[in-house]
């Protein structure tokens, strides 16, 4: 049927979603479909990554017209049947049958014998929202555990440990746990430290014979701030300065051996960093049975694209500081060449990581900053920016703004506040 077809012999019928029919005259045949596309921008990095995720439904503007002697009862019978949240069908001349719901109706009965019904329509799917096949966090922390195996694989591959590389290796196992130490705030994070260094401790009396063990015992003490009960970005911290004082203590004249062994132990840094992204405070108050955490790691947009960016910069500087490493000839027994499967691998757990982190950041609050035009009051102004005049709302917003007691009953013109949703 062609499309003048369908507009001389089709008549536009709705079925609201109790069953009831209408057959109003209508205005317009237009439709519009958003993207969902998200935008992200990164401190010192030209352009911007954008992101599609699948397209949302298609939206329908409308015009209704009930027209007649009866317009006034036809239009109430359609307003209250509109209440039924169920979805409406509707038979378009130009667009055939559709599911719809309505998001907003405008009745407008100011003309004789024509109430006119306006609004949007947007297609929904018939089912309820379907689970995700894919689950992204275990992605990233599938990804990470690949990344350790192959920094140990890599470490392993040492044939004659040296007498310097046995000695570095103490060094850096018990650097790293007196660190972790300090950082550690519950007896179970501290323990576990202390359990991983002497397990790793004792693995290095055999590192002559077994340097794969070693490095494997040393990886689990190195991820241990990963999941230490503290923010995000203070487990981050934690592991970043040990990668940073690493990197200090070794220079490029360093034997191939502490480079490798470098490459592995900064290695299992940078990956823990990236599992640190995805691993949420309440997830860790949880296992070490913390009932009162008050811990929120995301607030923010701003929250997640900065961690984004800490977790990308660390990649970069660890790749950048092991080619300012690589040797000019290779293949020679004092040359140095990072290994690409372990390198590759850590770039792989730090995508899979930012890519979660950015859709975080798409469910997370925006901060927002308003201006004040005239004198208000503080509970007056936190209603009219977020809608609501909630206790923990106003403490918030306060304690954001710093508003002080005078304040509180008279915030003055010109006086900038920050806000989120």
């Amino acid at each position: 049927m062609s499309w003048l077809d369908r507009i001389n012999n089709i008549k536009l019928k709705v079925v609201t979603g109790d069953g009831s029919e209408f057959t109003p005259l209508y205005k317009n045949a237009s439709r519009n479909r958003d993207m969902n596309a998200s935008v992200f921008n990164f401190n010192e990095i030209e352009g911007s990554l954008v992101r599609r995720g699948k397209a949302s439904s298609m939206v329908y503007p409308f015009e209704f017209h009930f027209t007649g002697d009866d317009h006034i009862e036809e239009s109430e019978r359609f307003n209250k049947a509109s209440l039924d949240t169920r979805p409406w069908t509707m038979t378009h001349t130009v667009y055939g049958d559709i599911l719809v719901q309505p998001a907003k109706l405008n009745f407008d009965d100011s003309k004789q014998n024509d109430t006119i019904v306006t609004g949007e329509l947007f297609e929904t799917i018939r089912d309820s929202f379907p689970d995700s096949s894919i689950d992204v966090k275990s992605a990233v922390l599938k990804a990470v555990e690949i990344s350790i195996d192959n920094m140990v694989e890599n470490f392993g591959t040492i044939e004659a440990v040296t007498p310097a590389l046995v000695s570095k290796a103490a060094i850096t196992t018990n650097q790293i746990t007196q660190k972790y130490k300090l950082a550690a705030i519950t007896d179970i994070d501290l323990q576990t430290v202390q359990n991983k260094s002497n397990e790793a401790l004792a693995a290095l009396n055999n590192i002559t014979q077994d340097p794969l063990t070693y490095m494997r015992k040393l990886a689990e003490l190195a991820r241990t701030p990963a999941k230490f009960y503290a923010r995000v970005q203070d487990r981050i911290v934690t592991l970043d300065e040990a990668y940073q004082d690493y990197k200090l203590a070794i220079g490029a004249e360093s034997t191939v051996q502490n480079k490798l062994l470098f490459e592995s132990v900064t290695g299992v840094l940078i990956s823990a960093i990236a599992e640190t992204s995805v691993v949420e405070t309440q997830e860790i108050a949880d296992d070490q049975f913390i009932e009162d955490n008050t811990i929120v790691d995301y607030s923010t947009r701003s929250d997640v694209l900065n961690v984004a960016d800490s977790v990308k910069n660390s990649l970069d500087d660890y790749t950048n500081t092991l080619g300012s490493f690589q040797s000019d000839v290779d293949a020679t027994p004092d040359s140095y060449t990072p290994k690409q499967k372990s390198l590759n691998s850590a770039k792989d757990a730090v995508n899979k990581s930012t890519g979660q982190l950015l859709q975080i950041a798409v469910q997370t609050k925006q901060e927002r900053k308003y201006t004040i035009q005239y004198p208000i009051g503080l509970v007056m102004l936190v209603h009219r920016l977020l809608g609501t005049t909630d206790d923990q709302t106003i403490r918030d917003f306060a304690e954001n703004n710093q508003i002080t007691m005078d304040e509180w009953l008279q915030l003055p013109p010109s006086r900038e506040v920050i806000y989120f949703l």
